[in-house]
């Protein structure tokens, strides 16, 4: 009993002098919160579900070399939302533009003009 009187005197004193030298370091300490602002990393299955390829497919393109872009964070597998979406757009197939055309005639069809 004497000695958790004694800590308690002593973390008193400690938190006191702290108080004069960083008054932040008496504020209670709660959970500290870390944020991440960089892009959104998404888990294999997630692009499974974003691609439509199975997990396994994206584990052989890994294995491969190939498929979208990853990186490993330890023994976890993580795609970065935004190189996804490149991936994705880079074979975006459909209908290919058509090159425009110019529908109005020259006023002298006759050739190049002579100078």
């Amino acid at each position: 009993m004497l000695e958790a009187a004694l800590r308690q005197i002593i973390r008193e004193e400690v938190l006191a002098v702290l108080a004069e030298v960083e008054p932040a370091a008496t504020a209670t300490p709660g959970p500290q919160v870390r944020t991440y602002t960089g892009p959104r990393s998404l888990t294999p299955a997630e692009v499974a579900e974003k691609t439509g390829l199975a997990t396994q497919t994206l584990a052989n393109w890994r294995g491969l070399g190939e498929g979208p872009a990853f990186y490993k964070v330890g023994r976890l597998v993580r795609y970065d939302q935004v190189m996804l979406d490149v991936w994705m757009a880079e074979r975006r197939s459909g209908p290919t533009p058509k090159p425009h055309t110019n529908h109005t005639t020259p006023h002298n069809s006759n050739g190049p003009r002579e100078s």
